[in-house]
C-alpha cells in the first residue's frame, strides 16, 4: 500500500511533505560543504543530523511518538525512492556521520513525483522517443 515499511502512519504524502520541509530555507536541514579524506561534498547533510531533525519536526501525519529507528526508515525509503543519495553510493541510510544528498539537486518536487514506470523512464531519459527499445520494455 501507500504504507512505508515499517513505520505505522507514515504514507508517501508524509514523505512528500517531509521532503518539502527538508528543504526549506528556514526550517529546513541545512546543506553544506563537507570534506571526507580531502575530497569536497557540496550541498549535503549527515545522516545522524537528518534523525536529529527528523525528530523535532512537527508535521501531519508525522507520529510524534518515533525512534530514531524510525527515522533511519524513513531515510533509506527516501533512499530507494531515488531522492536521497549517499555521496560515494556506498551506503544505505545510517544514523551516522555519513554524508548524503538529494539527487535531483533542487528539482524534486513531491506533487511531481513520477507514479508510472513510464514517467519515471520519461524522467530518467527525457530525450528517448516512446518509439525507442527502452519504451517497449514497459
Amino acid at each position: 500500500g501507500d504504507r512505508v515499511h515499517g513505520v505505522p502512519g507514515v504514507t508517501k504524502e508524509v514523505l512528500a511533505a517531509v521532503v518539502e520541509e527538508m528543504k526549506d530555507p528556514e526550517r529546513g536541514l541545512k546543506l553544506k560543504s563537507r570534506t571526507y579524506l580531502r575530497k569536497s561534498y557540496p550541498e549535503c547533510f549527515v545522516g545522524s543530523d537528518f534523525v536529529t531533525w527528523l525528530l523535532q519536526v512537527e508535521l501531519p501525519g508525522l507520529p510524534r511518538s518515533m525512534s530514531r529507528s524510525d527515522c533511519v526508515l524513513i531515510g533509506q525509503t527516501l533512499l530507494l525512492d531515488g531522492i536521497l543519495e549517499h555521496c560515494v553510493n556506498q551506503h544505505g541510510f545510517r544514523d551516522k556521520n555519513y554524508f548524503y544528498k538529494f539527487r535531483d539537486a533542487g528539482r524534486f518536487r513531491p506533487e511531481a513525483a513520477p507514479s508510472s514506470v513510464e514517467e519515471q523512464l520519461e524522467r530518467l531519459f527525457p530525450s528517448a522517443s516512446r518509439d525507442q527499445d527502452l519504451w517497449r520494455l514497459v
